[in-house]
């Protein structure tokens, strides 16, 4: 999935490079105890490519049938609206709410991440193996 950036966003993106506490954070880390960062925001683009979570207007998802299957390894899903969080530093969504701490979870558990002392979480796996194994 592309996007357009205008100019306005392509100046927004490269002065958010060049802040270090976004590049301190790493690829993943901590956001009100869900997975934010390029890993949780390619989690959530994941789920959406591969018909699991669907918008109709770009701002509220919701499960599919498919998805609540999925989901359910690690989470109750009781409800088909999905929770969103708008990650500070990659500017898309990744999963928020229960749904987003329970996903936390269940990588940790499976010992494919660790908490740090930050914010930053440690890939135990490639960020790909890590995807996969959400979905698989």
């Amino acid at each position: 999935m592309s996007y357009n950036v205008t100019k306005l966003g392509n100046t927004s993106n490269n002065m958010l490079n060049i802040r270090n506490t976004i590049s301190n954070l790493g690829i993943a880390r901590t956001c009100s105890h869900h997975l934010g960062g390029k890993l949780g925001v390619t989690i959530f683009r994941h789920a959406e490519l591969k018909h699991l979570i669907f918008t109709s207007d770009k701002v509220n998802y919701s499960f599919t049938e498919k998805g609540k299957n999925i989901f359910s390894k690690f989470c109750k899903v009781n409800q088909t609206t999905v929770p969103c969080c708008l990650d500070f530093s990659e500017r898309n969504f990744h999963f928020g709410g229960r749904i987003g701490n329970d996903l936390l979870n269940y990588l940790l558990e499976d010992d494919l991440c660790k908490l740090t002392k930050s914010r930053k979480v440690e890939l135990c796996k490639k960020p790909a193996s890590i995807v996969q194994s959400v979905f698989t």
